[in-house]
């Protein structure tokens, strides 16, 4: 499919992309859901909508992947036979979707879901395109799956790269509302981006309230949790201006993956053995796990090193974790619904069990040991025909980059401080969660349902921990130094963050809910605290940004500068250039060696980064030759540094990049090297200062400008 139009207005088509968004999300993952319903535990049964929305993202990518390997075509006849077969799935299976009025809580997620996205949408109002440069190598993924309808093999003609090993759940995503809507890839990229950022609040308040469902103020954590990452916390929204969606589309995922390996390894506070039951009980369990593992593995490599971090913490949880019977309490105070409870053989109205206590090791840990075993297994096992790619494309050059990692390269790749894009205020309130978990896991060391409790936000607390350990190996004398750095730990703390938050409101809530006035005041003193909430979230959502570079409190309202590479102009052009060249043409665009890499890798810093992508021709700086994948030519990434700096002459900029000397003019090996390098045309963006216009349309026996509108020039190059 050929982007014709990039430009379309919001207002046109953003309702219609939102709800079929969320409809192409949900129907897969609620028919799964269905399927399993009968045999799932609490929390799992007690979200049925979230847990749909979970187990959808990590779905579509794995539809994709095994529809390409047995050859049939995705597309808009593929998609809309999944969603019609989802349905018919989700009608025998209606018992488990049985709508209730909504209660109290739900409307106030609700609330807090709808600011968290009008301030999404606020933030791309008047963008043409998504942005920063990550934004056009997923734009050219996406284009490449609707291209193949399917996973593609290779880069062209986008990128002469002809292996692909990248993830592609986000891309995925992307190419469904261009198949379900016909819109083009940078539009979709762009809603899909800010929705899946938005369902960020969701997953929020499901890993909170699923971790502590079987207290009273689970919900409360869970809303709480929700506010801070839509509305407090800088990130997620902030990814918006890099276009990091792949690690948001993964991390989207990871909190329902995180709850569904407690449901399946942890001792229950209500009946004192795992909540999915025996070992023959757990299968449906074991499935909803190996789904959301593979779809995570699929959308996000990075984010699957956090999720394995989590499995240790689970493990260490599970060791330490000896949670005595639960005394009678309401169901409703646990958390479990009617419906979850009666799957368990529960009283929906009573729960009794005698004082009972879990041995710290033994069969029922033996018992999680193999349910995490099997779960591994059946991940590798669903995941192996892409595995297998990797082991031919990708392993052999990470492996070897990982072995030949040196103290320089990480002073300058693992640069920061974790906590550094967190912000001062929620790292306080993280850490009282932290004390106040531990303060309460030591006094109630002894108490019938409460030590599990407290214990699983030690957990989160630990999780955060190995999260650092991952990132920094070399000072804990452990390999894999160079996989993951500080940055791309510290932009996901969030998670933690709210949760921890989270916790601490939760149990303050509890605490003067204890308390004789506001008990008696009852529903009053719910109704005000909900009335709080509200205003909160409005206010929230109107408050302006501490900063504009990615550290402080509350959402981005707008692009920072940096990051708004294309503009209107430059997409006009771009369309014309596609129209008024031919195949064979490249074209010499802006682009300056890429500080954060050692090596020689370049980086477009303006609209003709996007050329490759809209007009299908090839430029002298592709994306992403510093990556993984191998190339056509062996030597494309020092033949692309090469020519950057060769055409240096041409640019306004000093002699090296970032210096003060003066560049001089060029000179007849300049345009030996462009010759050399096939380039044929030259293209200046919109509001650029990058090349020396002054000179190119002086110089007519080389330069002959073919186009001039809107500040955007394109020249044809003679030699």
């Amino acid at each position: 499919m050929t982007s014709s139009c990039l430009y379309v207005s919001i207002t046109d088509v953003l309702i219609i992309s939102l709800l079929l968004y969320a409809l192409i999300i949900m129907l897969p993952g609620a028919a799964v859901y269905g399927l399993l319903a009968r045999w799932l535990p609490a929390p799992i049964s007690a979200m049925p909508l979230l847990t749909s929305l979970g187990l959808g993202l990590a779905l579509w990518p794995m539809l994709l992947l095994y529809t390409t390997l047995i050859y049939v075509p995705a597309g808009s006849i593929w998609l809309y036979a999944l969603l019609l077969v989802s349905a018919a799935l989700i009608y025998r299976q209606r018992v488990y979707f049985s709508l209730q009025r909504p209660g109290l809580e739900v409307v106030l997620l609700a609330i807090v879901f709808l600011a968290s996205l009008a301030v999404r949408l606020y933030f791309i109002r008047d963008l043409q395109a998504p942005l920063y440069g990550d934004s056009v190598h997923h734009t050219i993924v996406t284009e490449l799956i609707v291209d193949h309808g399917g996973v593609p093999g290779d880069y062209l003609p986008y990128i002469p790269l002809i292996s692909y090993t990248y993830h592609f759940g986000f891309h995925t995503q992307a190419a469904l509302l261009i198949w379900a809507q016909g819109i083009d890839a940078p539009t979709s990229v762009l809603y899909v981006g800010q929705a899946l950022n938005a369902l960020t609040v969701l997953a929020a308040y499901y890993l909170s309230a699923g971790l502590f469902y079987a207290a009273r103020w689970a919900k409360w954590a869970g809303l709480v949790s929700a506010m801070v990452t839509g509305l407090v916390s800088t990130m997620p929204e902030y990814y918006a201006n890099w276009g990091r969606y792949t690690q948001l589309a993964g991390q989207a995922i990871l909190p329902f993956a995180m709850v569904a390996l407690v449901a399946a390894v942890a001792p229950s506070p209500i009946s004192g053995e795992g909540w999915g039951g025996s070992l023959r009980q757990r299968w449906p369990l074991i499935i909803a796990n190996i789904i959301l593992i593979v779809g995570l593995f699929l959308s996000h490599y990075r984010v699957l090193i956090f999720y394995a971090a989590w499995v240790v913490a689970v493990l260490l949880w599970r060791l330490a974790n000896t949670v005595p019977g639960a005394k009678a309490a309401p169901v409703e105070d646990l958390g479990v619904p009617p419906l979850a409870a009666l799957q368990q053989g529960l009283d929906p109205t009573q729960i009794v069990q005698g004082e009972r206590s879990l041995p710290r090791s033994g069969g029922s840990i033996v018992a999680s040991l193999v349910v995490m075993t099997i779960i591994g297994l059946g991940s590798l096992l669903v995941a192996l025909p892409w595995l297998l790619n990797l082991y031919h494309n990708y392993f052999g050059g990470l492996l070897n980059h990982l072995q030949n990692v040196t103290e320089d390269y990480l002073a300058t790749y693992n640069t920061g401080s974790i906590l550094a894009e967190l912000g001062w205020p929620l790292q306080l309130l993280a850490a009282l969660g932290i004390v106040l978990a531990l303060a309460l896991s030591v006094a109630t060391w002894k108490r019938a349902g409460l030590r599990g409790l407290h214990l699983s936000a030690l957990a989160v607390a630990l999780w955060a921990g190995l999260l650092y350990v991952v990132a920094n190996p070399r000072q804990f004398h452990l390999p894999g130094a160079g996989a993951v750095n500080n940055f791309a730990v510290g932009i996901m703390l969030y998670i933690p963050a709210a949760l921890l938050i989270g916790y601490v409101a939760g149990w303050l809530l509890n605490l003067l809910g204890n308390l004789a006035p506001l008990r008696v005041a009852g529903g009053r003193a719910r109704a005000a605290l909900a009335l709080v909430f509200v205003v909160a979230c409005i206010a929230l959502a109107f408050a302006p940004p501490t900063d504009t570079q990615g550290q402080g409190l509350f959402t981005a309202k707008q692009p920072d500068s940096y990051s708004v590479l294309v503009h209107h102009a430059d997409l006009t052009a771009i369309r014309w250039l596609g129209q008024h060249s031919v195949a064979s043409d490249k074209v010499l665009i802006a682009a300056v060696p890429a500080r954060e890499f050692a090596g020689n890798a370049v980086v477009g810093i303006d609209g003709g980064t996007w050329v490759a992508t809209l007009a299908k021709r090839q430029v002298s700086a592709p994306a992403l030759v510093a990556g993984g994948e191998r190339a056509q030519d062996p030597n494309l990434q020092t033949d692309v540094y090469r020519l950057t700096i060769a055409a240096w002459p041409l640019t306004s900029k000093p002699t090296q990049y970032n210096s003060t000397q003066p560049n001089g003019l060029p000179t007849s090996a300049t345009y030996a090297a462009l010759q050399q390098a096939g380039i044929t045309m030259l293209y200046s963006a919109a509001n650029s200062a990058f090349w020396r216009l002054g000179y190119l349309n002086s110089t007519p026996q080389h330069f002959t400008r073919i186009y001039d509108a809107d500040g955007v020039q394109i020249f044809r190059i003679k030699y």
